[in-house]
């Protein structure tokens, strides 16, 4: 059982991914603004607006568990496998929208990326989808600059918990 329900979630990943990958070459192909985020800020689709969850509306919501060790490995695999620090963020914040990701999978998805203002990005963005939020504050560890640590923990001090 545990298997099929793992090459599902696979499956879906894998489609999602190539799909979100597509949309953006299009889009940036016609000149339409790059995706910034899920979270209500503007991106491609001009009449989305926000997310179905209500994620960054103060609307708290929770998924029963965490994406699996092998689940993050293979989060971690794909973004590996593109290039360009814009495109992992594109696969990571796909990612991240179908399922909640744990601390520590967000610290690998983070350390595929090369500069910072990149992890600032995915940070901020990997908020809303963390399963263990009481543990965020420790991914400033992979953050380079003192300046960007501090930012990182006034965002965090800003979110509803």
């Amino acid at each position: 059982m545990n298997i099929m329900v793992e090459r599902n979630f696979m499956k879906r990943l894998f489609l999602s991914v190539i799909f979100a990958i597509s949309v953006l070459t299009i889009s940036a192909q016609n000149g339409a603004p790059r995706m910034n985020d899920m979270r209500g800020n503007q991106h491609n689709h001009s009449s989305y607006t926000h997310d179905n969850k209500g994620r960054g509306h103060g609307v708290e919501f929770r998924r029963e568990k965490p994406a699996s060790p092998e689940q993050v490995k293979a989060i971690v695999k794909l973004m590996k496998d593109v290039s360009f620090d814009d495109k992992k963020l594109n696969v990571a914040k796909v990612c991240l929208s179908l399922r909640d990701v744990p601390v520590e999978g967000i610290r690998k998805m983070v350390k595929t990326l090369s500069f910072s203002d990149n992890k600032m990005e995915l940070l901020k963005y990997a908020y809303d989808y963390c399963y263990d939020r009481e543990h965020y504050f420790t991914l400033c560890e992979e953050l380079s600059f003192s300046s960007d640590k501090d930012e990182l923990l006034r965002f965090i001090s800003k979110q509803k918990y």
